[in-house]
Order: structure tokens, then C-alpha cells, then sequence
């Protein structure tokens, strides 16, 4: 069954180009929404992009709340897009397998708890 801590996976928004990026010549500043802000232990997971193939030379996505900030060279957008999928992926799938397990006992034991 479901639990009853209602968890739905995080998605991605759209792809919003903001424009050349204030700091860096040849970097472009990409903003793409997230559907809610993720928790903490997700943020963890997304952050160490368990099991996701990075570049050598790529800059790590930057989180900040619900929003995250790209920072592809001109014609690597799409790689960024790609591999920003895969990051949430697999913080999506690190957290049903770590987290949602232990959010789940305790609210099940709480319940249990408080039907005594």
C-alpha cells in the first residue's frame, strides 16, 4: 500500500535559458523549476548523483529551493538537460529505497503508538 506520508517524486519544469551567465564568457545561465522543494535527504542524494555518468568538465548543478541553475557552454544544453534528468532520477530512486522505507516504519509505529 501507500504510505501515509504522501511522497511523489520530484520532476523537472521547464527549460528556461536566462541568458549569457554574469560571471562566466561562453557559459549560458539556465534556470529549470522543480515540481515542489525537495527534502533534505533528497537534496543529498541529487547532490552526489549516485549512479549518474558526469563530464569532466561539467559544472554541477546548483540547487537553490525548488529552482536549479545550469551552467552549460553554448551547444551543451541538451547534455545538461540529460543529465540533469538522470540526476533527479536517481535521487528519486535513492530516496524511495533509503529514506521512504524509514519515513514509513516510524509513521507506522507513531500510528500504532497512538491506537494503544
Amino acid at each position: 500500500g501507500l504510505p501515509n506520508m504522501s511522497w511523489t517524486p520530484i520532476k523537472r519544469g521547464e527549460v528556461e535559458v536566462v541568458g549569457p551567465h554574469p560571471e562566466h564568457r561562453g557559459l549560458l545561465e539556465v534556470k529549470v523549476p522543480l515540481s515542489a522543494e525537495p527534502p533534505s535527504d533528497w537534496v543529498f542524494a541529487f547532490q552526489n548523483a549516485f549512479g549518474v555518468v558526469t563530464k569532466a568538465n561539467m559544472l554541477p548543478p546548483m540547487l537553490d529551493g525548488r529552482d536549479v541553475w545550469l551552467t552549460p557552454r553554448d551547444g551543451e544544453l541538451a547534455f545538461y538537460v540529460s543529465h540533469l534528468d538522470e540526476r533527479i532520477a536517481s535521487a528519486n530512486a535513492w530516496y524511495e529505497q533509503n529514506v521512504l522505507p524509514k519515513i514509513n516504519a516510524r509513521a507506522a509505529r507513531e500510528k500504532a503508538e497512538a491506537e494503544e
